[in-house]
């Protein structure tokens, strides 16, 4: 509910921003509404679930997480088309409203009750009379937990509580573990696609949602099925034979002669030391733009700005900024398109979903937070490193790198990883740790 109250303060902050920096400050309202969510939606979940299909119930909200992506697109592209860019993101505040309403009706989850006859209470509204007998086996043995709850001071701070965590061999253990399987947050979209995604200005984040929909529906469904530690790790081999391919496609020659004719916009439009330009790489490496002209083999290096990217446009060229066009761009195309596809069966959510599995149930929301926290410090690693190297030394070299970073951490997870699946959050501690 915090954090919902966070995404309707950003949205409608939003009216009242009339520079970037204030526009970014009011966007950091809902950047705080997202960390919120990425613990405590999962956190939630799990406590309710039965072991049996917990893995199911938690992917369910990556699955919830990717129709939106999807319904939002859409409903972005009508509002920006028909109201505005402002309004497009005020309507940001209308699902933060309705899910705050809706918040009231749900109660706390049973581990959070006071008292092991509310829990019981609470987790009996959830369960039919066909539901497997784990799940009363789960309220009973939360009955220990919720007591022992009770036992600790609510009151300490959250370095205190740290302190007290780490004095615990069995959360240190679940620390290492969470480390390691978030360690896979490194291969992710945010960083590995950012340089990647449908390169030479054909992104479609249409197509996007839709694979990531279809990849969350997958791991929906075999993640209780087939277990998480063997999904993630097939999940990071894929990963690594993609990356191998990748690698390959982009060590085909990709220059093109740029054209010889004279330049066909005013010559204060000609990029800065364009007597030494003869193809389109080095037209990028002095920062201008590459027009290239279709259906030729050439192009014009122009300086890169709003009005030659639209008069590149106007006679048809395709400005290039990043990539240069080259062979086997339906190749990469493709295998990009795959990468999105596995990462999102197998390591969208559940590295995510193990790292707060395997933390003992008393320091569950402590420890699922400090997991969310470890996945996103990797996730930001990931993107200033790509963002340098892209450049240097080139990307066949960076999609290498990251073949041989997945199967290190495929390596990892085989030897550390244990596997979670149908084991009881109650039972975790003894069991795993």
């Amino acid at each position: 509910m915090a954090a919902d109250c966070l995404f309707f303060v950003g949205s409608i902050l939003v009216i009242w921003c009339k520079s970037p920096w204030l526009a970014l400050a009011c966007r950091v309202f809902v950047g705080l509404g997202i960390g919120m969510n990425s613990v405590s939606c999962s956190v939630y979940v799990s406590e309710f679930a039965p072991a049996n299909i917990r893995g199911s119930l938690v992917n369910l909200n990556g699955v919830m997480l990717s129709c939106g992506h999807f319904v939002a697109y859409i409903i972005n592209q009508m509002i920006l088309k028909s109201a505005g860019l402002y309004w497009m993101l005020v309507a940001g505040c209308l699902p933060a409203a309705l899910q705050f309403i809706i918040m009231f009706k749900l109660p706390e989850s049973p581990h959070w009750q006071k008292n092991p006859e509310a829990a019981r209470r609470v987790a009996s509204n959830f369960v039919n009379d066909d539901q497997p007998v784990d799940f009363e086996v789960d309220l009973e043995q939360s009955e220990d937990c919720v007591s022992s709850d009770e036992d600790n001071d609510s009151s300490k701070n959250i370095v205190q509580r740290a302190f007290q965590s780490l004095k615990s061999t069995s959360f240190r253990k679940a620390v290492f573990l969470c480390l390691v399987v978030q360690l896979s947050c490194v291969l992710g979209a945010d960083s590995v696609s950012y340089h990647g995604q449908f390169e030479e200005n054909v992104e479609v984040p249409l197509l996007t949602c839709i694979l990531d929909l279809i990849g969350s529906l997958l791991s929906t469904i075999s993640v209780d099925k087939y277990g998480r530690r063997r999904l993630i790790t097939y999940s990071v081999v894929a990963l690594a034979i993609i990356f191998h391919g990748l690698s390959y496609s982009y060590a085909s020659p990709s220059n093109k002669g740029m054209n010889e004719e004279p330049f066909l916009f005013p010559f204060d439009k000609g990029c800065p030391g364009y007597t030494t330009v003869n193809n389109c790489t080095m037209c990028l490496s002095l920062n201008c733009g590459f027009c290239a002209i279709s259906g030729t083999q050439s192009g014009i290096c122009m300086v890169n700005d709003n009005s030659t990217l639209t008069e590149c446009k106007e006679i048809g060229g395709q400005w290039i900024i990043k990539y240069c066009p080259g062979t086997r761009t339906n190749w990469k195309k493709s295998l990009i398109a795959l990468y999105k596809l596995v990462h999102s069966t197998g390591l969208a959510t559940t590295p995510a979903l193990v790292a707060l599995e395997i933390f003992p149930l008393k320091e569950l929301a402590f420890g699922g937070a400090l997991s969310v926290m470890i996945g996103w410090i990797f996730k930001l690693l990931g993107l200033p490193v790509v963002s340098v190297l892209s450049h240097y030394p080139g990307i066949p070299e960076i999609y290498m790198g990251y073949a041989i970073l997945s199967w290190f951490v495929a390596l990892l997870i085989f030897i550390f990883i244990p596997e979670t699946q149908g084991i009881p959050l109650e039972e975790m501690e003894t069991t795993v740790l």
